[in-house]
């Protein structure tokens, strides 16, 4: 006869070897970020833990961070100065990172006011790959809250709210012509907002932030990465 609690003692030392296993593998993944601030800089004011150091990041609207590391499972609690009642650090900013990544970019965007989780920083996390966005190519991420509208060269697409998409684009010896506008809902009309000449190469690859600006309309951040083509 089958022996029931040997049978159920059984499945739950297995499913807690799973579980386990589940656990180990997420937290021994490591991910490389690097950090942008749309707005203000964030000198050393903020900082994440491993173990019981503190490693302080460095992040502008000017150009990417250096690479930073982080094994400790999908998700980056960053603190600044506040502490508690008992004396423990205040998050300022989560990311949460997707599983599988290998590189991700964070971008830091301070608000007006602490939100309902006490936080003060927004975090906008886009995966980057070089698979997903690989060098010739350019990647517009909107967050500008609005429908864009983008043309670069003979490339057209347009970016829902929230939306990002990498296009591939020839290089050129000549500058790329690039247009932005948004869409006005209430004025059901496309609004121009941004107009520029940009160089390109074949070993770079250009991430393109689209947010608002405080009095209206909409600014665009520009950080090119080059590299080695593979």
């Amino acid at each position: 006869m089958i022996n029931i609690p040997i049978i159920k003692i059984f499945l739950a030392t297995l499913i807690s070897s799973f579980l386990l296993l589940i656990s180990s593998n997420l937290r021994a993944q490591t991910y490389e970020f690097q950090a942008i601030s749309t707005g203000e800089p964030i000198l050393r004011t903020l900082w994440y833990a491993e173990g019981a150091k503190k490693n302080k990041i460095v992040a502008t609207a000017l150009m990417r961070s250096e690479s930073y590391k982080y094994d400790l499972g999908p998700t980056i609690i960053f603190y600044g100065d506040r502490v508690d009642e008992e004396g423990k650090p205040i998050a300022e900013a989560i990311a949460n990172l997707p599983i599988g990544a290998t590189q991700v970019l964070l971008f830091f965007n301070k608000l007006k006011n602490t939100n309902e989780s006490g936080q003060n920083y927004d975090v906008t996390v886009l995966k980057d790959d070089h698979s997903d966005f690989p060098f010739g190519s350019f990647r517009f991420v909107n967050a500008s809250g609005k429908i864009l509208a983008v043309k670069i060269s003979e490339e057209q697409l347009t970016l829902a709210v929230g939306e990002s998409k990498t296009v591939k684009v020839k290089a050129s010896a000549k500058d790329l012509g690039v247009d932005i506008a948004a869409y006005v809902k209430d004025e059901d009309k496309w609004q121009k907002g941004y107009s520029s000449m940009w160089g390109h190469r074949e070993n770079l690859r250009t991430l393109v932030f689209i947010a608002n600006r405080p009095k209206g309309g909409i600014r665009t951040l520009r950080f090119r990465e080059s590299g080695e083509i593979k």
